[in-house]
């Protein structure tokens, strides 16, 4: 059986680069399956807000929610208040 010619300006498998490239499509993957979630639960919380006729609400754990008129709610732990902005 006659071995095939590598094409010109193809290279040879690299192990490093296959396992990092499939490690970081794994990782995209489970992050879009997230942020399906994401924007489903941003969209119970638009509709609790409206429900509550609330524009803005600080949770208990210390939590800002501002809902905006373009239906999209902008929400900040109290961690990301307190730091610093660059």
């Amino acid at each position: 059986m006659a071995t095939q010619e590598t094409l010109e300006g193809v290279m040879d498998s690299v192990p490093a680069i296959e396992d990092a490239a499939t490690a970081y499509v794994n990782f995209r993957d489970r992050r879009m399956k997230l942020t399906e979630k994401e924007v489903a639960a941003r969209q119970v919380l638009i509709n609790a807000m409206k429900a509550a006729k609330v524009e803005t609400y600080r949770t208990t754990d210390g939590m800002s929610c501002v809902l905006s008129s373009t239906d999209k709610v902008k929400v900040k732990s109290a961690t990301d208040e307190e730091a610093p902005e660059e």
